[in-house]
């Protein structure tokens, strides 16, 4: 039904007439996910396809290539993104938010998660462009958690542009 509702929505925000109207046309659509059909269906049909956070960058550069994969002709005209849901630069042994998102999970698995930028701001740098540069992530979000402060959030964002 997803797929449906995303073809009617493009459609209708499409259309000139409708109220109010799009400032971009066609608005671009943002669909996220991990799972094969849901990234198949997003290849197929976004604008802007969010891969879902947990694994590795091996796991994110494999969801990614499927990505691309399941888009064929389109692939050129979609952007991937992806999330950093902890940010812990000043204090690398901040877990906090990940353990709230898998608080099951081992603290080996979480310092290997996709999710979490820690270390330097260059090392940071370095891997972001990594995973833009090998596997064409374009969009990255930022979760600014305590572990960093908003001086070096600040480096962080500044050393990106």
């Amino acid at each position: 039904m997803l797929k449906e509702h995303v073809i009617q929505i493009r459609s209708q925000l499409s259309d000139p007439t409708s109220t109010p109207p799009s400032i971009q046309k066609p608005p671009p659509i943002m669909i996220a996910g991990t799972g094969d059909k849901m990234l198949a269906m997003a290849a197929q049909h976004a604008d802007i396809v969010a891969v879902g956070p947990m694994g590795s960058d091996a796991d994110m550069a494999e969801r990614a290539g499927y990505i691309l994969n399941q888009a064929g002709d389109r692939a050129d005209d979609i952007e991937l993104a992806f999330s950093f849901i902890q940010v812990s630069l000043d204090d690398p042994s901040d877990l906090s938010v990940l353990h709230q998102v898998a608080p099951d999970a081992n603290e080996a698995d979480l310092r290997n998660a996709a999710t979490l930028l820690d270390g330097t701001v260059s090392a940071a740098v370095d891997r972001v462009q990594k995973l833009r540069d090998e596997a064409r992530f374009s969009y990255f979000t930022f979760t600014k958690t305590e572990a960093t402060s908003w001086d070096t959030f600040e480096k962080l964002i500044s050393a990106l542009k």
